[in-house]
């Protein structure tokens, strides 16, 4: 009996050792002997891991009395809290900065998101994306139908560009092939320097389009430019037909209007065209009608 006792005594003590040698007590903190803490393990690999079989292994921290739950750290208290209304709130300095709300939207400055990113803030609001790898490798990419689906495919993009000099734009990228191919791109405009180009990487002024435009109504401003009233004023200096007559065979174009080898070399300007044009149809209605005046005069005879 003495025996059985001291073996039972021996077990117990070898028991209590185990366990001083791999818990004990720091500053009433409990510690494994190599620092981390396991919970379902026996071998933990960090600070606190934790096993669960059959589920997902849960972390909880609440507040005493509330539903919300709280992970403060460091002295500024950057921290991860959750509401009952099922968002996980980010936040730093003991205040929100942004949120995940329960339809997977994301809110930086907005505590209540819209959209699957909604930034919102005082004053200017702004989105950086910037590359290390150079400027003109930033971009805004679109896509359509399901992701990884066979359908998938990219119709349209954004991406900087590095127009030297310093000088920036944004152009705008379409698929524009007709393919199903998700890189198949076409440029379809581009700003840079206050001008936007269509179908050019280099536009000359405000507006420069390579190709057709249509419109249903353009309205242009005079801009400092003179309507040809002047055609009418009594000290009008009008060319005589023969004159004229004169000037069309030497030259084989009507005076004051650019030849067709000026105009296939520096293009047409509509605004100084129409203006042309009007004038030589007024400078025609007053030959017309010096004309009409000789005709009833020999009429009247």
């Amino acid at each position: 009996m003495k025996t059985k006792f001291l073996l039972f005594g021996f077990i117990a003590c070898l028991t209590f050792c185990n366990a001083i040698a791999q818990w004990g007590t720091n500053g009433g903190n409990i510690a494994h002997t190599n620092r981390n803490v396991g919970i379902g393990t026996n071998n933990p690999q960090q600070e606190l891991h934790i096993i669960k079989n059959g589920s997902n292994a849960d972390l909880r921290l609440q507040r005493r009395y509330s539903t919300q739950t709280d992970f403060f750290s460091g002295s500024n208290k950057a921290g991860i809290w959750s509401y009952g209304t099922k968002s996980l709130v980010f936040g730093t300095v003991a205040k929100e900065d942004m949120r995940i709300n329960w339809l997977g939207n994301i809110g930086i400055g907005s505590t209540n998101p819209k959209s699957k990113l909604h930034l919102y803030g005082a004053g200017a609001t702004s989105l950086r994306l910037q590359s290390s790898s150079g400027f003109g490798s930033t971009n805004i990419q679109f896509w359509s139908d399901p992701q990884g689906s066979t359908n998938e495919w990219r119709p349209a993009y954004i991406k900087s560009t590095d127009n030297g000099n310093f000088t920036g734009g944004l152009a705008f990228i379409t698929n524009g092939t007709g393919s199903a191919s998700k890189t198949g791109s076409v440029e379809t405009m581009r700003l840079v320097n206050g001008r936007v180009g269509i179908k050019t990487t280099n536009p000359d002024a405000e507006l420069t389009v390579r190709g057709r435009i249509h419109a249903q109504e353009v309205l242009v401003d005079l801009n400092g430019a003179v309507a040809p009233d002047y055609v009418f004023e009594s000290n009008y200096h009008l060319r005589s037909l023969a004159v004229t007559e004169k000037y069309i065979q030497n030259n084989k174009h009507l005076p004051e209007i650019p030849s067709a080898a000026e105009m296939e070399r520096n293009g047409v300007e509509l605004k100084a065209m129409n203006l042309k044009l009007l004038q030589k149809i007024e400078e025609l209605t007053l030959y017309i009608i010096e004309q009409d005046k000789r005709i009833s005069k020999l009429e009247s005879k």
